[in-house]
């Protein structure tokens, strides 16, 4: 009896198990597939990952250099700017309510990034001006040392000494080039040019650098081009800045003065004394509305104004 049992039990284990490795053998290409998309898609999860993280640090060692603040690296500025964030969260905490703590916080984590942010666009403006002398400069000495790009290099930062946001660039560009023969460091050394300016024209110097470094070609009539499209520029900025003049003589004179000679012709010719004036323009609402909407319409158009005279230089 026991026999019997356990030779059906043996046999029913033996189908089973056939009929399982079956299966197995059957579907073994789909499990296959479906092993290696997995695979493939973790693979591409890691490296996105990577990519952003490397993004991130890239952009501030960029931002660290261009700015010219040696007294950090991009470690030791982010654990500032958490330390920072840290004990404003330790001494808010014991005055002001749980969101008002965490916006002190996070604007304390963020205010060094900011400052640096703000030197940058500094930096730019005063960077974007250089384009022709440097074009220039470039051109020169990359034809007198036979289109060496390192020798032309050596020489724009010897002598581009009043211009000091691109000879301080040129500078960090030429110590990152002669220390790799990566084609990926290469390019984020070239892009360091365009990331400190960030204008069109550093952009297209940027790439015929990074050209010039990792094949070798020549790059002199594409910078030659490039110094063409400068000098049209600049007659277009000059031009461009003659008219905004003008608009801003008449904004900041005629509007302050027309206002003035409003007051003025109404006290005159109107028999209006000049104390009612002031009573129904500052003591009424309706003419206290309408003298701030004069005011905040000028200071608004002043800065229009100041930010179109202002631009970077680009072509």
């Amino acid at each position: 009896m026991n026999k019997s049992i356990y030779a059906a039990t043996l046999m029913l284990t033996i189908l089973y198990a056939s009929l399982l490795s079956g299966y197995f053998i059957l579907l073994y290409p789909s499990i296959r597939k479906l092993q290696e998309k997995l695979i493939v898609q973790k693979r591409l999860h890691m490296k996105y990952e990577n990519r952003r993280g490397f993004a991130i640090s890239n952009h501030l060692e960029q931002l660290l250099t261009a700015t010219g603040c040696t007294l950090f690296n991009r470690h030791m500025f982010i654990g500032f700017s958490l330390l920072l964030s840290v004990v404003l969260f330790y001494l808010g905490i014991r005055s002001f309510s749980g969101v008002t703590v965490l916006f002190l916080s996070i604007f304390g984590g963020g205010l060094p990034y900011g400052l640096l942010r703000i030197r940058l666009e500094s930096i730019r403006h005063r960077g974007s001006f250089e384009g022709e002398k440097v074009i220039s400069e470039f051109l020169r000495q990359y034809r007198i040392h036979k289109y060496n790009l390192y020798e032309t290099l050596e020489e724009m930062v010897e002598h581009l000494e009043d211009l000091k946001v691109s000879r301080r660039l040129f500078f960090q560009i030429l110590i990152r080039l002669r220390n790799t023969g990566n084609p990926i460091l290469i390019r984020n050394a070239c892009d360091l040019y365009y990331f400190g300016i960030h204008t069109n024209w550093s952009r297209m110097l940027a790439t015929n650098l990074r050209m010039a470094a990792e094949k070798g070609v020549d790059i002199s009539l594409a910078v030659e081009d490039i110094l063409i499209q400068l000098r049209d520029a600049r007659s277009a900025s000059e031009e461009r800045k003659r008219m905004n003049s003008e608009a801003t003589r008449m904004t900041v004179f005629m509007i302050p003065l027309l206002y003035l000679a409003t007051i003025f012709l109404s006290c005159r010719y109107m028999a209006l004394p000049f104390s009612s004036f002031c009573k129904n323009q500052f003591g009424t609402s309706q003419g206290l509305l309408f003298f701030l909407f004069i005011w905040f319409s000028f200071l608004f158009n002043l800065l229009i104004l100041d930010c179109i005279n202002h631009r970077r230089f680009d072509c």
